[in-house]
């Protein structure tokens, strides 16, 4: 085995990190972030919210989704339950923003500087040795 990945034409080197292994706890907390983001309508709600940086009304995250005040609410609270946004309620009306705690959160579980990957190296196609044709 040798310490490096094939991407596509670039080598990527691969450098275990096994010193810091995640506890029990914080891989079932980070899978339940991916769970919850498994479905492209509470992507796009997570997208919407993060851009417009203040709490938004169940009403307009409808209008905005295209779907049903039911399934909205339905994805809004899968996104609440694993902790990526908080939930205000102003008289009927739930109001719906991003967790910034969680999306650090997120970026860190992402951020391949943070776990030790090294990124791959621009490829030199100039300089690389053509494949030998088969005899």
């Amino acid at each position: 085995m040798t310490p490096y990945g094939l991407k596509g034409e670039q080598r990527v080197e691969v450098r275990p990190t096994l010193s810091r292994k995640l506890s029990a706890d914080d891989a079932e907390r980070t899978a339940n972030v991916f769970k919850a983001l498994g479905n492209p309508h509470r992507v796009q709600l997570l997208h919407l919210l993060a851009r417009v940086g203040v709490p938004v009304c169940v009403c307009d995250l409808t209008a905005a989704l295209g779907v049903a005040q039911s399934t909205t609410s339905h994805h809004l609270k899968q996104l609440v339950s694993a902790g990526l946004l908080q939930r205000e309620q102003r008289g009927l009306w739930g109001y719906y923003s991003v967790d910034p705690d969680a999306i650090a959160r997120l970026a860190d579980i992402v951020s391949l500087d943070r776990i030790g990957a090294t990124p791959p190296a621009p490829a030199d196609h100039a300089s690389a040795p053509e494949p030998a044709a088969a005899p």
